[in-house]
């Protein structure tokens, strides 16, 4: 099995730099993560983290149009993009080993100079307002948003990540200046090189493109996720015209530093993780009442939730959210099989090591860790204590999040009954 070691080091302005060397690839990819996104924002500034984001790579001092940026890494063969979540932003750029200081020119020029102009801060407005409409339109995606507000209420975690069309509207220039002063400080910034280089040479070249940034750490720190107030089933519905119903339960569970997250990840694979998932058995190839189905996990510094999400057929929502209670509420009475714990685990595995083969995995893969947690697991330690999960960390799991007042209900659809929605949880304890 794969080894990989992550050395750290600090420059002087407080920014973190994390190499993975990977020496057997030809190409490095440079990860750069701001610790601040969605739950950093007043309510009347939701979104703008997002915001930030896509005027990454909208002009800086040198660089100073979007087609001198897309040009400049086009140029050299790079895959780049950015990211904005709950609690970070984040930006990278992949190519090959010899050509990763014209990435690091461009990446550091903004973080210094950025140019913000006002025609460009009004174009992207337009531009982030469609992709609002595009995941409005997209009942699959929305489903999950629509299911953070009925587990968080009004609180950054129970808002969309990319703010609502009335705050984006709402932002100006000097709004987007002074979060960007505020939060792309150093202390606040962790920038992580994997593939074919060397910590010495990280260093060295973080130190020179990036050692200009501004020092200091972040003028914003976030409140804490409050958990949901109620200990009863809430449901909350989009009414949209579509051609399914789309579902989403959900169930607060644990947060990215707690132990018990490994026996969760394998309970979530055993009940919806694949086509062999009990879920996707009992939900589809038993009852043909959907395509897809799944279970998984959100993990923050200081929440979590559980979830299952399906698109279910019209006049058919309650039939499946029973069958699903019921392959829930067995998995409590019964607990899960030796077969189905060994097979849980090494699925996960598989998975893991599947997505560090490239260098953009690897570097997702420490860095997420670093900027949520601030401490790191190496692959290898993350598997060792994943393989100690045991039938008893499963059941105990099961027991504590899988409880009728702890799941709410989201949907996408048609008008529906609360009250049957809330009746077919009815089987669950």
């Amino acid at each position: 099995m794969m080894k990989q070691t992550m050395h750290k080091g600090t420059l002087q302005n407080g920014i973190r730099v994390m190499t993975i060397p990977m020496p057997r690839v030809e190409t490095v990819t440079v990860y750069f993560f701001v610790c601040t996104g969605s739950h950093h924002e007043e309510k009347e500034m939701s979104g703008i983290s997002h915001y930030l984001e896509h005027l990454f790579f909208k002009g800086s001092e040198k660089y100073k149009t979007p087609i001198e940026i897309s040009s400049t890494l086009d140029g050299v063969g790079a895959a780049f993009n950015a990211f904005t979540s709950e609690e970070w932003t984040a930006f990278y750029v992949k190519l090959l080993k010899d050509k990763i200081e014209v990435a690091l020119d461009v990446m550091g020029d903004f973080l210094k100079h950025p140019l913000f102009t006002d025609s460009e801060i009004e174009r992207e407005k337009a531009v982030i307002l469609e992709e609002l409409n595009m995941y409005y339109d997209t009942p699959s995606r929305r489903v999950m948003d629509v299911l953070q507000e009925a587990l968080y209420g009004d609180q950054p975690a129970g808002r969309d990540i990319g703010g609502i069309p009335e705050t984006v509207k709402n932002i100006t220039r000097e709004n987007v200046v002074d979060y960007f002063q505020k939060q792309y400080r150093g202390e606040n910034i962790i920038a992580v090189f994997a593939g074919n280089i060397t910590h010495e040479a990280s260093m060295e070249l973080a130190n020179q493109y990036f050692g200009g940034v501004s020092d200091g750490t972040a003028a914003i720190v976030k409140d804490p996720v409050q958990p949901p107030a109620t200990h009863s089933p809430i449901v909350r519905i989009q009414e949209k015209t579509t051609d399914q119903t789309h579902i989403a339960l959900g169930f607060p569970s644990y947060a990215m530093g707690d132990s018990r997250r490994y026996a969760l990840r394998v309970l979530l694979t055993v009940l919806g993780g694949g086509m062999s998932s009990r879920l996707f058995h009992q939900v589809r190839e038993q009852r043909g009442l959907c395509y897809a189905i799944g279970a998984g996990a959100e993990m923050g510094s200081d929440y979590g939730f559980s979830y299952i999400r399906s698109g279910i057929a019209k006049g058919k929502t309650e039939e499946a959210i029973e069958v699903i209670v019921r392959v829930m509420q067995d998995m409590k009475d019964e607990g899960i099989t030796e077969q189905e714990l060994a097979n849980a685990k090494n699925n996960i595995e598989g998975h893991l090591y599947l997505g560090l083969e490239h260098t953009d995995g690897v570097a997702e893969f420490w860095g997420m860790q670093e900027v949520i947690v601030g401490t790191t697991q190496s692959p290898g330690e993350y598997i060792d204590a994943l393989k100690s999960v045991s039938l008893q960390d499963t059941q105990e799991v099961a027991n504590d999040v899988f409880l009728k007042g702890k799941t709410h209900i989201a949907l996408v659809a048609a008008q529906h009954s609360d009250e049957s929605l809330l009746g077919s949880l009815s089987q669950l304890e």
